[in-house]
């Protein structure tokens, strides 16, 4: 019976010690910002088939900064273009 009691005030010990821990990564991220993620997802599936054309946008350079536009890039072969981040 003792060593039920001990058990349980141990497992009630680690109970509190998540929910500790969950509460303090909800204040690190912000209560706003769960808020606004869940509020303002907008995303949706897009309307392109394969094999329809890409739309004609216009891209800025890095190098000097002008306006590369995706028309002029297209031709006969394949185009991909990966928006992402390397680091």
């Amino acid at each position: 019976m003792n060593r039920r009691r001990i058990l349980r005030r141990i497992l009630l010990g680690l109970l509190a010690l998540v929910v500790i821990a969950a509460a303090g990564m909800a204040w690190m991220i912000g209560p706003s910002n769960i808020v606004g993620m869940l509020r303002y997802d907008t995303r949706r599936e897009g309307d392109f088939k394969v094999g329809d054309r890409a739309p004609d946008v216009a891209l800025t350079k890095f190098d000097d900064g002008g306006e590369q536009r995706l028309s002029a890039l297209i031709g006969d072969k394949p185009l991909a273009i990966i928006f992402g981040s390397f680091t």
